[in-house]
């Protein structure tokens, strides 16, 4: 994803996090695929507002799950 600009992408994320968990039906799940290379993930998650299920990590890169309820 390309952010338009340093400051905003807080915003860009919270809506297209929002957008993927209104389309998803009850119950159903979302992977979230987050690189740290420039924001780390726990500033990802104060954005979203949200708590996966469960998440793995492979050095930079980190697998999160979400559901729907």
């Amino acid at each position: 994803m390309l952010f338009r600009s340093k400051d905003g992408w807080q915003d860009e994320i919270r809506k297209g996090f929002n957008e993927c968990m209104r389309v998803l039906k009850k119950n159903g799940t979302l992977v979230f695929k987050w690189s740290e290379q420039q924001v780390m993930v726990s500033d990802v998650l104060k954005a979203i507002d949200a708590k996966p299920l469960f998440g793995t990590r492979r050095g930079k890169t980190i697998f999160l799950v979400f559901m729907k309820s």
